[in-house]
């Protein structure tokens, strides 16, 4: 395979500043090479060098077998060129800037509007760039680095701050100019357009270049690294990328976490009323669920003195979801802190399932146990997904983090069952973690949630023989309806009740080991919430008499 640009122990340095710092990498005949990294990484200074505007301090560069230090000019002749921060002439039209740009480079024989329909400018070739929208002249741009049709093509960040569509268009173009044979190096700061683009990916840093590989492979590394840093920042805990494990969801997280430290006959401490997956998971294991059940007095609140009871020498593992589904109850930060010191004592495990960790209301603050103390991080496994913080229900996208020797276990046996999660899904969950629009989409479900919540609540409150208790977190309410249940014998008759009657469906208490309530979720409409609650008080009136 021929090499077009070869760059050999590329450096630069502005002052006593290293720009570029002994960089080397080749781009082959006929393939797009992504230069990846962020403002200031030294992208747009290598990009300068390769295309003669700087001279490397040291090193080489060989574009289309000519030295760049010697050759120049007639490499120059031969490539396209579109700069970030070249100007286009605003008073011509697209077609007398093709036409001024090609004089200056002595292009001759050339269509301008061949050139211009090529780009999607068609029928525009006689208008003022003035009146162009950024994304327009973008194309115009690419379309001038096409004029001497060229061998090879530079581009400096060609979608950058680019509506969706225009980038689209733009990238559309880049990859006919692939499909007719071209040689394309281009810099971009996003690793979605580095992962759409190219064949290969050179991720810079600090003007050295960390990484060197396909879209997949360095999407795989970014992604643990993505949350890597979501974990120190949003959790307070320092995890690395081995120490991470991407899943099929949450679900299956947790089933590889039980799967690989339980044994049977092991115990593992379940706060009841409890989500309905941890049991089962449990004895899938061949292990014992302990329930513990939590009192609603105390709201659902799990405390040191509700497990001491509980544990033996056969306890394993202690599971925490909090905030918890069903009944919204958070741990306070003081009452998880006693709790992890007394799993540490006691040497039991903590499986802290934290997919709620997002909502949180009034004065509470969510806290992970594994950032305690490394002492308390390495009996961890923390657990989450994308599909509560996100809306990414369906997609499939969790996580754990524990210890690397445990993650290694998790790992071979994620291999061995399912292979990996979807890759698409893996790159949305990708975009969710990094992109800045994630958290202000958070902030909006979380306000609408509490205000859900306290709907919920006022309604619930007004209904006869019922008591509620407020909830702190996720977006579940959990109404105790024990004074009509009793009256049909079960929580499950209740649900069919209701859903016979009075046409509204609820989760039955009893699914999550507490008889007597039933799971209301208010991520739904705030019309939808107070009708359905509306709808349980009327059907509930039916067994008044």
């Amino acid at each position: 395979m021929d090499i077009i640009i070869e760059v050999e122990n590329l450096t630069y340095s502005y002052g006593k500043n290293l720009a570029v710092d002994h960089i080397s990498f080749f781009v082959n005949k006929g393939e797009i090479l992504g230069f990846l990294g962020p403002n200031g990484a030294g992208k747009t200074t290598t990009f300068k060098m390769l295309i003669g505007l700087l001279k490397p301090k040291d090193g080489k560069v060989n574009v289309l077998g000519f030295d760049m230090s010697k050759d120049a000019k007639k490499v120059q002749a031969k490539i396209g060129v579109c700069f970030e921060y070249t100007n286009l002439y605003e008073e011509l039209s697209a077609k007398e800037n093709l036409e001024l740009f090609s004089k200056l480079f002595g292009v001759k024989n050339f269509n301008p509007y061949k050139i211009l329909e090529k780009v999607g400018l068609k029928g525009k070739e006689n208008d003022l760039v003035k009146t162009f929208s950024k994304g327009m002249k973008q194309r115009l741009m690419v379309a001038r680095a096409l004029v001497n049709d060229p061998e090879v093509l530079f581009l400096d960040e060609p979608t950058a701050g680019l509506d969706p569509v225009s980038s689209e268009e733009i990238r559309n173009i880049i990859l006919e100019e692939k499909r007719r044979g071209k040689t394309i190096f281009l810099t971009t700061h996003d690793m979605y357009e580095a992962d759409k683009l190219s064949d290969r990916v050179a991720f810079i840093n600090f003007g050295k270049i960390v990484a060197l590989d396909t879209p997949f492979n360095l999407k795989q590394k970014f992604g643990k690294r993505s949350l890597k840093f979501k974990l120190l920042k949003e959790n307070g805990v320092d995890y690395k990328p081995s120490e991470i494990v991407i899943t099929a969801g949450a679900k299956m997280a947790l089933y590889l976490v039980f799967t690989a430290i339980l044994e049977e006959g092991d115990e593992v401490l379940l706060p009841t009323p409890y989500w309905v997956t941890y049991p089962e998971q449990i004895l899938l294991c061949g292990a014992r669920p302990k329930e513990i059940v939590l009192s609603e007095e105390r709201q659902f609140v799990l405390t040191v003195g509700d497990l001491l009871p509980h544990i033996t020498k056969k306890t394993k593992a202690l599971v925490l979801n909090s905030p918890s589904n069903p009944t919204g109850a958070v741990i306070p930060e003081e009452e998880m802190r006693r709790i992890a010191d007394l799993c540490l004592r006691h040497n039991i495990f903590i499986i802290s399932d934290e997919c709620y960790e997002a909502f949180v209301y009034d004065d509470e603050r969510f806290v992970s146990p594994a950032s305690f103390s490394k002492e308390i991080r390495e009996i961890t496994f923390t657990v989450n997904a994308f599909s509560k913080t996100y809306s990414m229900t369906g997609w499939r996208v969790g996580y754990v983090a524990c210890p690397e020797s445990f993650a290694k276990v998790i790992a071979d046996l994620n291999s061995q069952t399912i292979s990996n999660a979807t890759t698409f899904a893996q790159y949305g969950a990708l975009e969710a973690l990094r992109n800045p629009e994630g958290k202000k989409f958070i902030q909006a479900m979380r306000d609408a949630f509490r205000k859900r919540r306290d709907l919920a609540y006022e309604l619930l409150n007004h209904i006869p023989n019922v008591s509620v208790v407020k909830p702190k977190g996720a977006f579940y309410i959990f109404p105790n309806l024990s004074f009509y249940s009793a009256k049909l014998g079960s929580d499950l008759a209740l649900a069919e009740f209701m859903l016979e009657k009075g046409n509204v469906a609820a989760v039955p208490g009893s699914a999550f080991g507490m008889d007597g309530y039933i799971r209301i979720s208010y991520c739904v409409s705030d019309d939808v919430l107070r009708q359905g609650i509306l709808r349980i008080e009327k059907t509930l009136e039916l067994l008044e008499n």
